[in-house]
Order: C-alpha cells, then structure tokens, then sequence
C-alpha cells in the first residue's frame, strides 16, 4: 500500500484513523497506528504494527505526549515497519471540512496551547509591574545601556558625563515607545485566540457526529478520499455554529475588545508623554554622531560628519517646536511669540556652531555637543524659554520661520493636484488613490524628513542611540 503523508495543522499528532483512506483509493486498517518524530534536517515518519499499539510514544520536552505543538512535524500511514523519510511535497490534501474530527480538536488545542502560553506570560508581566511593582530585568538593562553609552560618548568629546536626573529620565522614556508595539503585537495573539475559539466550537462536534467517506467522490489529492457530512450532522452543525457565535464568540471578541481599548488609551497616554521628550532623544542621537565622528580616523570621518549634519537637521526642527511639544503653555498663549522668538536665535546659535566644524571640526564637535547639552538640560527643566545663556546668542541672527510659507505651498499644490486629477476623469475606483499619493508626495517634497517624524520616533525607540 502506498503511504499517504500529510502535514500537520500545526501539531504532529499519534493516533490511529478511523476508517481512513490511501492516496491509492484502497482503505487503511483501523488498527494501524503510527508516530511521528523531528530528526535534524529532515522529517522522519516510522509506522508502527497493526496491533494498534504506538512503537514509540511521543515525548515533548521529556513528557510523553498525544500532542507535540510542533508545525514542522509530519505524519505518515502505511504497513511498513521500516523508518520511511516523508516527502517534502508528498501530500494529499483533503477538503477542509472533510479534515477527520480528531484532526480539528488536537490541531486547534495545540495552537490554543502555543496562544495561551504568550497570553499568560504576557498577562503575568503586566500584573508584576502593576502589583508587584517591579519591572523587567531586560528593559532595566536596555535602558542602562542607552545612559552608559550617553556617558561614554560624553567622555569620548571631553564633556562631563555626569547627565542631571531629569535627562536621564526622559532618555529612560525611550522603553515607552516600544510598549506601543508591543501592545499590537499582544492583541494580534489574543485576536489569534478567538479565531481558534471559533474554529473549536464549530470542530469539536465533528467527532460527535457521523461522518463519513463520500462514495464516488475523488478528493483534492485523489482517491476518494473525500469526507462529508450527513443531513443530521449537517443540521446540528449550523445549530451549534449559531448559537456558539453568539454564546461564546461575540461576548469573548467584545470583551477583548474592550481590553483591547482600555489598553490602547492607556498606553497612547504613555506615549503622549513621552513624545514630549522626542526632543531630548534626538539630541542624544545627535551626541552619539559627533562622539562617532570625533572617534573616526581617515576617510571615515567624512561619512561620519555627513551623519551629524543629518541629526542636527532633526534637533534644529525638533527646536523649532519646542513650545508646542513640551506643552507647558496654551494654546494660544500670547507667550508663545516670545518663545517662538527665542527658539529661532537658538537655531541660529547652533548652524553657527555647525559652521565652525569646517574650519576645527574635532573642537567644533565638542562645542556643538555642550550647546546640545544644554538645550537638553533646560529642555528637560521646563525652561524652554532660556534654551541657551544670553552670551550664546550674540550676534546671532535669527533664523526665519518658513512654517507658514511650507504650509501655505503645501496647501496650493494640494488644490491643484486634486483639480488636475478631477479633469482627467478618471475611473472612481483609481481616483482616490491618486489623490491621496499626490498629496503624500506634495508634503514629503516640501517638508522632507519632517514627514517621517513618526518613522524616525520608532527608529529611536528601538533602542541604542545610533
């Protein structure tokens, strides 16, 4: 008899079929049974005698089990005693609804295992940091990484490396960023969970039900290895898919979903906080780049010059706003003009700074990095209003604002982007997309990297200042 292999639906499962079926169209014998087990390199499938009883019990982890979650194991029937090595595309697939029963239970209680596992371990950290008040050893590390190399490139320019507490807070808010991602990534599994939820409540009844081999039908893979269902079973599985929609599914998709939300809001709060030192990391970015370029011997000097230029780019930007980001004012505050005054000599104080790197480039980068320090500092204090000392900014000319002028352009070829496409008459369907790139790529043109201030938070928030 020819051997029929299959992989497994995200478990490798030892049991013996019921009534099943060779790729050859002839009918196995319900005494035989068969393992599976994981070999290097390859899969490896051994049938065991027609007995009924396993050659070898399955072992996970030192445990004999009935269910390994394993998705790379295969299964393989047949009459041979002889190890036999699966096929990596020998398989005979069936309908999904003629799966056997036993198949749907043990493959969703082996992914539902795997879930579980992630909810928990997720579950159990949470509660260590709201109960128990204590954090993670990882993150504690990540973030005494990111000031023990702010130190060293402090070192490295000759600076003190003695940052005040209140900057080594707001560079410690950089774990905050990751939360977000990681928040994604949680509910995407508890979401997983209720998809195998689902996929329980409407297989488990298979196994209750009277299923059997169609009659002059030819599966997918050939044979007739096709499975399908009587009336009756097909009547009680419309009943049970019902009312376990209703019972189970939908209560446990708006209970996550509202998990879903207390969390979200929760952790944006989190977020909004630390955005307000978005300032603060790019500034430490901008430090480790005139630290690398000051290390930097030969032609590798000018790519790292060229990397300062960059960073600086963001914190002139980043300054430019600092008013609205530290949100210690209102709205409509009539100190904002003082701020935004004071804001706009601070920027010319620094490209005055980055102009003297073409003349002394290795004390150049030094005193950049000690204005940088100090914007940091008093950025972190609440001083946005005395960002640099008075004997900083003499003889600096303001830098001009070109918000308006850049938001106004914007604005302009918007509308006639939009109107040009209108007259083009365009189908529907294409319209919309068109507009919307032409709108994304208007803003990127004018505003540059400051269109990907949001990629560039995330890239911060990885961890490790580059």
């Amino acid at each position: 008899m020819s051997r029929a292999c299959r992989p497994a639906l995200g478990a490798a499962i030892a049991f013996r079929e019921l009534g099943g079926v060779s790729s050859d169209g002839r009918r196995g014998s319900a005494g035989w049974s068969w393992t599976c087990r994981r070999r290097t390199g390859r899969q490896a499938c051994e049938a065991s005698g027609g007995d009924g009883s396993l050659g070898r019990k399955p072992v996970y982890r030192g445990l004999p089990l009935s269910v390994i979650p394993s998705p790379q194991l295969a299964w393989e029937v047949g009459k041979s005693s002889a190890p036999q090595r699966c096929p990596s595309r020998g398989i005979m697939s069936r309908p999904l609804w003629a799966t056997p029963p036993l198949v749907w239970e043990i493959s969703a209680g082996a992914a539902m295992m795997e879930i579980m596992r992630d909810v928990i371990a997720q579950t159990s950290r949470r509660l260590t940091l709201r109960v128990l008040g204590e954090f993670p050893a990882e993150p504690l590390k990540r973030q005494d990484d990111v000031i023990e190399q702010f130190k060293a490139d402090l070192r490295a320019l000759r600076l003190p490396d003695v940052p005040s507490g209140r900057l080594r807070v707001s560079l410690r808010r950089r774990s905050e960023l990751r939360k977000v991602r990681q928040l994604i990534s949680f509910m995407v599994r508890r979401y997983l969970l209720a998809f195998i939820v689902i996929i329980s409540v409407i297989g488990v009844p298979l196994k209750l039900l009277n299923v059997k081999p169609s009659e002059g039908r030819e599966g997918v893979g050939g044979g007739p290895g096709a499975y399908r269902l009587t009336e009756r079973g097909e009547e009680v599985i419309n009943v049970v898919s019902v009312v376990g929609l209703w019972v189970i599914v939908i209560p446990m998709l708006l209970l996550i979903l509202a998990f879903a939300l207390r969390s979200l809001f929760r952790e944006l709060g989190n977020l909004r906080v630390t955005l307000r030192y978005t300032l603060v990391m790019q500034i430490a970015a901008t430090i480790s780049a005139c630290a690398r370029a000051h290390r930097a011997g030969g032609e590798r000097v000018t790519g790292e010059m060229r990397s300062v230029s960059k960073k600086l780019a963001r914190v002139l930007r980043g300054i430019e706003r600092a008013h609205r980001t530290r949100r210690m004012i209102p709205r409509h505050s009539h100190r904002r003009k003082a701020l935004k005054a004071h804001e706009r000599l601070v920027v010319g104080a620094l490209r005055r700074s980055e102009a003297a790197l073409d003349t002394r480039s290795r004390d150049g980068l030094a005193d950049l990095s000690a204005l940088l320090i100090t914007i940091a500092e008093r950025y972190t204090e609440g001083r946005v209003g005395a960002l640099l000392d008075d004997g900083n900014l003499e003889g600096v000319t303001p830098e001009p604002s070109r918000e308006l002028l850049r938001w106004l352009t914007s604005l302009a070829l918007s509308v006639f982007a939009i109107t040009t496409i209108t007259l083009l008459d365009l189908p529907t369907g294409v319209e919309s997309p068109i507009i919307t790139g032409a709108g994304l790529l208007v803003v990127g043109l004018l505003y540059g990297p400051s269109a990907r201030r949001a990629a560039d938070i995330l890239e911060l928030g990885r961890g490790g200042t580059q």
